[in-house]
């Protein structure tokens, strides 16, 4: 399952074995909640000033990165909440409720973010004075909702439930289409497009308020304590950090690295770095749980799984660089007439979204294979090259592109040699 940006979701072995039914059904929440990500990028690129477009890939950008980030939490739920299941009713009394965990996860995310927002307003780029509190504002508001969707789901992963587990994913999406098209309808500026991001990380609660399922999920007790489960939580999103950040971060890292006035009128750009990754990264994201499972369950060597599935990404990259060139500046001229950007730039860019996606994949390859280090050790790599790349004293458009393209592959270099080096050790 994937988040409204591509953010892969928890694996499908993490928890309950997902039916072929309900398997269809986080898929396709997945692919639509890619989808309503998109869509509110291309309407805020029809509906805001380039300024504020700038600003609101910004916003959008550090949002998404807490989520990833956060998204941790399902991850293990579903996996504590899969290895103590217990009927709801049972006299045994160890353990801790997931409501409680849920009350107490949302108070303390917005207690840390509330608290610290003085500080941390300030390192997403483009935003000053009032407009910095209502962003900061927005955030601590959006990532609190989202903390708390990430318990319900991750308890309803772990007992099976996948397809209330999908139905709480798809109101969050269609909550934010629905709002994010009438900012876009009304004109009504960044301020509500930013808030119209955010709400429908609270439709979980009316998920919870009809479905009796939601509650019981909820009422369910975790036989763990709140400091085990806060070390495994903190290990999680550290591992699920190292991807994120050039994943959805990257319009943020752009902004940390360059000139304000720069960044502010470079939302043609940042709009087409999302366009050109959207026909990779949306399937493959999508999948990404389904393809862990069945690359593990796959009894082929690993480099000859590999070679096919980079060998697959690398010509679709390379016929989209050909489309990108050709009929891209036209594609993004009719986002908005004022997005002109050549072919060769929009060109470059796809080759980025095709290196991105191939340290996907191979991603992919070290979680199925119980290669978390592996996993991790790459995209760090990939994440500092890009950031390294980015602070070269170059023009915008040539920091981007060669971020886009030098880090990831520097990345998948670091998770092909480890995926050969232990191929024939033990996982451990």
């Amino acid at each position: 399952m994937a988040t409204g940006d591509g953010i892969p979701g928890p694996a499908a072995d993490d928890g309950v074995a997902v039916g072929r039914n309900s398997g269809a059904a986080v898929g396709g929440v997945g692919v639509f909640a890619a989808m309503v990500g998109l869509a509110a990028i291309l309407f805020s690129a029809r509906c805001l000033t380039i300024a504020d477009n700038a600003r609101f890939s910004s916003f959008w950008s550090v949002l998404f990165l807490a989520i990833g980030v956060t998204s941790g939490l399902t991850v293990e739920l579903t996996r504590v909440t899969a290895s103590n299941r217990r009927p709801v009713a049972s006299s045994d009394e160890k353990g801790l409720r997931v409501r409680v965990l849920l009350v107490t996860v949302m108070v303390g995310t917005a207690v840390v973010l509330g608290g610290s927002m003085p500080a941390w307003r300030l390192a997403v780029p483009g935003f000053a004075g009032a407009q910095s509190w209502l962003m900061g504002l927005a955030l601590v508001i959006g990532i609190t909702g989202f903390a708390g969707q990430c318990v319900l789901i991750g308890s309803l992963a772990g007992l099976g439930h996948w397809r209330v587990y999908a139905v709480v994913v798809a109101m969050e999406s269609g909550v934010r289409l629905v709002l994010v098209s009438l900012s876009a309808v009304f004109q009504a500026g960044l301020a509500p497009f930013m808030f119209a991001a955010i709400l429908g990380e609270y439709a979980w609660i009316v998920v919870v308020a009809v479905s009796r399922t939601a509650r019981q999920a909820l009422a369910q007790r975790v036989d763990t304590t709140a400091l085990a489960l806060a070390r495994r939580v903190g290990l999680a999103m550290l591992g699920l950090a190292a991807s994120t950040v050039l994943l959805v971060g990257f319009p943020w890292l752009i902004g940390l690295t360059t000139d304000r006035a720069v960044y502010l009128a470079a939302a043609p750009l940042l709009v087409a770095v999302s366009l050109t990754r959207a026909p990779l990264m949306v399937p493959i994201s999508s999948l990404y749980s389904v393809a862990i499972s069945y690359f593990a369950s796959r009894h082929d060597p690993p480099a000859r799984v590999i070679r096919a599935m980079l060998l697959a990404v690398a010509l679709v990259g390379l016929v989209g660089v050909a489309l990108a060139w050709a009929v891209g500046p036209w594609l993004l001229g009719l986002v908005r007439a004022e997005y002109v950007l050549p072919g060769s730039t929009l060109a470059g860019l796809t080759a980025g979204a095709a290196c991105i996606a191939m340290i996907t994949v191979s991603g992919m390859l070290c979680q199925s294979q119980d290669r978390y280090g592996s996993h991790i050790s790459g995209w760090t790599v990939a994440v500092v090259v890009s950031v390294v790349i980015l602070l070269i004293p170059m023009g915008l458009v040539v920091r981007v592109i060669w971020a886009l393209v030098a880090g990831p592959l520097c990345g998948l270099v670091v998770h092909l040699f480890l995926l050969n080096r232990q191929q024939s050790a033990p996982a451990s």
